[in-house]
């Protein structure tokens, strides 16, 4: 893989890092994924793939915001709740106390495929542009970077979006979160 791919999302994992407040700090890791993905899974792990991060690159505030978006997944542990509803608690649990974390990881790449719910994408909508600016990126980042993948031919592979659903109404609402955030960063 490229080394300025992975120096890239190290650059501005570093400054998100800096507007979290999780413990542990996410972790990033960049895959060599033929898909234009990014997504948060348990034990606050964000797997980006090095196709996403060509194609938002030359903008870091559309990287940012996407990643930032992500961290916000992660913040709420919706990664968690949505293996354990899928999985049921239980089995989790028995997974992991028989020393199965090889199937337990298997149904967390699983989960990659799986839409949050619309209240879990809003709310990381509203933190991501607060992480994102807060880390002093721009908040219109991540309208930029949704516009760049609705952009992506073909659509089939700007993976994010087939499970981060964007409609109308989301995209108001987070036009308002960032139109919020981006006043702040004028007024400083």
């Amino acid at each position: 893989m490229d080394p300025s791919i992975t120096a890239q999302v190290a650059t501005i994992t570093k400054r998100l890092n800096t507007a979290v407040d999780v413990k542990p700090l996410p972790r990033v890791l960049v895959s060599d994924s033929d898909a234009y993905t990014v997504a948060s899974l348990p034990g606050g792990w964000v797997v980006v793939s090095a196709k996403m991060v060509t194609l938002l690159g030359a903008n870091p505030d559309a990287l940012a915001g996407i990643l930032a978006h992500e961290y916000a997944h992660v913040e709420d542990n919706d990664a968690l709740k949505q293996m354990t509803g899928a999985m049921g608690a239980d089995t989790m649990v028995s997974l992991t106390i028989q020393g199965k974390y090889t199937e337990a990881s298997n149904v967390a790449v699983q989960l990659m495929n799986f839409s949050h719910n619309m209240d879990d994408e809003e709310k990381a909508d509203t933190e991501g542009v607060r992480i994102a600016s807060s880390a002093g990126y721009d908040p219109k980042g991540i309208l930029t970077a949704i516009n760049t993948l609705e952009a992506v031919t073909p659509l089939s592979d700007a993976q994010w979006l087939a499970v981060h659903p964007v409609n109308a109404k989301r995209l108001r609402m987070l036009a308002g979160d960032v139109a919020v955030y981006a006043a702040d960063q004028q007024k400083k």
